[in-house]
């Protein structure tokens, strides 16, 4: 009698503590590692990004063009550019080996709380307490963004892209479904995942997803100014695998 194998065991977590870095930028806003991991950016209440080596412990380079404390940071694909944003309502677009500022956008009316390349590191998107995400085009000198996301009710908290999509998390919370009991505030915490299309063009479709509670229906808006292809849809079962939840959309989507 053949027993079955047993199964692989996932990733665990880091269980062990490898290094402290005493940064010196006061309150430390966000951590980001770079792309392969063997980097790290810190961004500082100091209006600082600085760029470290961590398991060696040693500071390579400190950014300096912010007006106000940084909040967020990313590095693109190739470890050549940065790119942050921070309370002084801008976001910067860094080359990483001078350390100097290459271009600043503006536009935002509140603090930028996140940012991120698209893949091919053309494109930031940067999303703020004004409830919208803007992209801005690194290779242009148009001092507008080539696109405005402003479908979030509230201020945005951070942003994901993908090869395909965008998805960015805001403080909203979700109209409650009638007959739905309303979920305790720290189980549900007042957020919401909002997915956009790849931001190539005006937005197709937007979508809500409650990922900590699954009795919440997924609510779409319908696409804005013109009548787009029904394959340019989003894949709402996708989003709800990929996040492990067993949300349900609901039957007045279309999807």
């Amino acid at each position: 009698m053949a027993f079955p194998e047993p199964k692989p065991r996932g990733p665990e977590l880091p269980q062990k503590r490898l290094k402290t870095l005493d940064c010196g930028q006061r309150a430390v806003r966000a951590v980001r590692f770079n792309v392969d991991g063997n980097y790290c950016l810190t961004c500082g209440s100091d209006k600082t990004l600085k760029l470290w080596s961590p398991l060696r412990g040693t500071l390579l380079r400190t950014y300096s063009g912010h007006g106000y404390e940084v909040l967020d940071a990313a590095g693109s694909f190739d470890n050549s550019s940065l790119c942050s944003g921070g309370g002084d309502k801008a976001v910067v677009l860094w080359d990483v080996a001078s350390g100097q500022v290459v271009r600043k956008f503006r536009g935002h009316a509140g603090k930028v709380n996140t940012v991120q390349f698209n893949e091919e590191a053309t494109v930031i998107l940067s999303g703020s307490i004004d409830s919208t995400i803007r992209c801005w085009d690194c290779r242009s000198r148009r001092p507008e963004p080539i696109q405005k996301l402003d479908e979030a009710k509230d201020g945005i908290s951070s942003v994901k892209v993908s090869d395909h999509e965008v998805l960015a998390g805001a403080a909203q919370m979700l109209p409650q479904p009638e007959g739905v009991p309303i979920p305790p505030l720290g189980a549900f915490g007042l957020h919401g995942l909002l997915a956009y299309p790849v931001p190539t063009h005006p937005p197709l479709d937007c979508t809500w997803l409650a990922p900590s509670h699954p009795q919440v229906p997924i609510q779409t808006s319908p696409p804005r100014g013109a009548d787009y292809p029904q394959s340019a849809r989003l894949h709402v079962g996708s989003k709800c695998s990929w996040l492990g939840s067993s949300c349900v959309p609901s039957s007045h989507t279309g999807l």
